[in-house]
């Protein structure tokens, strides 16, 4: 599942936010994270772990590592290791987040690779959803 947005923000500017400054999320998006905790590692190292708590009780805590980074592509991918939600319907998250130069701003994509647990299961809309809320929150907060 892949969407595309475009951003006034210039693609370094958002591929270092989303690389080594994810600590920011929970002031660009005060009502939906609360916090991010760098559990091991550093932010912009690949293998790193982080612990993100959402403000939605529902949505609770989730564990991340980040897996490839690009920085030539401008490209970083996140991978899910423990989230009771989205655990409940896939077997595997996985978010590549590439930020590529576009006009006077970026073209920020962001695939989601999943894998249900049953067929029946929905896509991860929802999700996808977030993701990109998070690439225009991250696009304010560049530009801010």
């Amino acid at each position: 599942m892949t969407q595309t947005e475009h951003l006034k923000s210039a693609a370094k500017d958002l591929f270092k936010i989303y690389c080594s400054q994810p600590y920011r999320f929970p002031d660009l998006m005060p009502h939906d994270i609360q916090s991010i905790e760098l559990l091991k590692g550093e932010w912009d190292q690949k293998d790193s772990e982080r612990l993100w708590t959402f403000v939605d009780d529902g949505c609770g805590t989730w564990k991340d590592k980040v897996g490839n980074i690009h920085n030539n592509g401008m490209s970083i991918t996140w991978i899910l290791l423990e989230g009771k939600e989205p655990q409940k319907l896939y077997s595997s998250l996985k978010v590549v987040h590439q930020f590529s130069v576009s006009g006077n701003g970026c073209d920020a994509k962001v695939t989601l690779h999943y894998t249900k647990k049953d067929a029946n299961n929905p896509d991860p809309e929802e999700y996808m959803n977030f993701l990109t809320k998070m690439l225009k929150a991250a696009d304010k907060g560049a530009t801010a």
